[in-house]
């Protein structure tokens, strides 16, 4: 039984092991740790706390303050007078003569004197600008909120780009093994028949560059995949996966997902409501429109109305605690209604208002220039779209009819009129062409996977 149990703990921690990573789950762990998200979601953070702030603006101001004084040498020291001066001052002279010794009637100022004091400050008539205030702190947590959206969809669309290349890319490291392999041959194969004569040094020299140019290739593939993965690693924030560690999807019906849309119809979601990048700016220019009317209501002479209360209190002796405080009338209520305005800062009042309304102009043109580089992206990526099912189409087609020419010069080759050469370099192309297909399918899936993105579609 023991042993059953340590076979089934070894069969479990291989299989958590040697777990691949999915799609999915490389997408959770890229919500977790990469930095433009985590980024995004703080902003939207700061930004709530903003409108918070904004909306306590409506509340009152409540401040307590409060001081304790030690006076080794009192302002007001003991009153002491002799019991004779008392009695003439009380008009018993004819008795003063009778009393002697002195008689303390103050004993000074104590050594402690407490102070404080508790305010209350509540706006009263602001003109509309604390609301303005929240209008705009909303519209900038809104378009803060929908930026962290727009960026949260275009890394899903990029993490699926890197991981579809990846696929690609592997199998065309397989292709371009299968072709250093065979241009190899062919070197060999012309390197005899130049030596026997029965070809020119130029076919020699021919079938040796035609090796050079896989070499090149290899060396081109090795940096696009290391570049693709390091750029994986960095979206998902992990550094330690490799390509083993991936399961590779295999559904490519999605590539043909725009193959039949109308390019208008696309441009249209692009660009609609719906954008998250265009409603962000459309919400920016609303918070600037807050700031130009919150500056216009701040203008000279417009003034903000207050009301104040202050309770005060100043004693030898702590309130509530110490005994005899209430002897001395020492705390005062205070109520007043106060105001307050600009009436000349030298111009930047006026300029408050000029530059909310250039902000204005400045975000109108963001909007204008954005829906410009929209439509743009969407029109390249279709047409590119369009272009790349063609290469599909087409060099599937050319490799089914070379492999049928493969299938003939192999039948040539047992009746003698079809060579090695020939079948070698037959295979060399169809390598080649497969090699140009999955070109066109990487290609295709950064159009299809854009224009995901850019129409708001849902990226699976």
């Amino acid at each position: 039984m023991k042993r059953l149990l340590l076979s089934l703990l070894i069969i479990i921690s291989s299989s958590l092991l040697f777990a691949s990573i999915t799609i999915e789950e490389a997408e959770k762990m890229m919500m977790r740790n990469n930095t433009s998200i985590r980024s995004a979601e703080e902003a939207v953070v700061k930004a709530g706390l903003d409108l918070k702030d904004s909306k306590a603006n409506f509340s009152p101001t409540i401040e307590l303050s409060g001081s304790m004084t030690y006076m080794t040498d009192p302002i007001i020291g003991p009153v002491i007078m002799e019991s004779s001066d008392i009695m003439n001052q009380m008009g018993l002279g004819s008795y003063s003569d009778q009393v002697s010794g002195y008689v303390t009637l103050y004993d000074g100022m104590e050594n402690t004197m407490y102070m404080g004091s508790l305010s209350l400050t509540q706006p009263l008539i602001t003109w509309g600008k604390l609301g303005k205030a929240v209008d705009l702190y909303q519209n900038i947590l809104t378009a803060q909120s929908l930026r962290k959206d727009d960026t949260v969809a275009q890394l899903q669309a990029e993490l699926r780009i890197r991981i579809w290349s990846l696929k690609y890319l592997e199998e065309m490291d397989v292709l371009v093994k299968e072709a250093e392999t065979l241009s190899n041959r062919l070197v060999e194969i012309a390197k005899s028949g130049y030596e026997n004569g029965m070809l020119l040094r130029q076919d020699y020299l021919s079938a040796q560059i035609s090796a050079l140019e896989v070499e090149v290739k290899k060396t081109e593939l090795d940096k696009n995949n290391s570049s693709v993965m390091e750029g994986l690693r960095t979206l998902i924030g992990d550094y330690s996966i490799n390509y083993e560690d991936l399961e590779m999807p295999t559904d490519e019906s999605f590539l043909r997902k725009y193959e039949n849309s109308d390019l208008d119809t696309l441009l249209s979601l692009a660009t609609g409501e719906d954008n998250n990048n265009l409603k962000a700016i459309k919400n920016l220019i609303g918070a600037y429109s807050n700031q130009k009317t919150i500056a216009q209501r701040s203008l000279y002479g417009i003034p903000d109305f207050a009301l104040q209360a202050e309770l005060t209190y100043s004693n030898s002796r702590l309130p509530f605690i110490q005994t005899g405080w209430k002897q001395n009338d020492n705390s005062g209520l205070n109520l007043s209604i106060g105001f307050k305005t600009t009436l000349w800062d030298g111009g930047k009042a006026i300029n408050d208002v000029n530059r909310a309304q250039s902000n204005i102009r400045d975000a109108e043109s963001q909007y204008d220039s954005a829906v410009g580089e929209i439509r743009s992206a969407v029109i390249s990526n279709y047409n590119g779209m369009k272009t790349n099912l063609i290469n599909i189409d087409y060099q599937t087609q050319k490799i089914e009819n070379l492999e049928q020419e493969l299938e003939n010069i192999r039948i040539g080759m047992k009746y003698g009129s079809d060579s090695e050469s020939e079948e070698k370099q037959k295979m060399l192309e169809i390598v080649e062409a497969k090699t140009y297909l999955l070109e066109s399918k990487i290609a295709l899936v950064q159009n299809v996977y854009t224009l995901d993105y850019l129409t708001g579609s849902e990226i699976l």
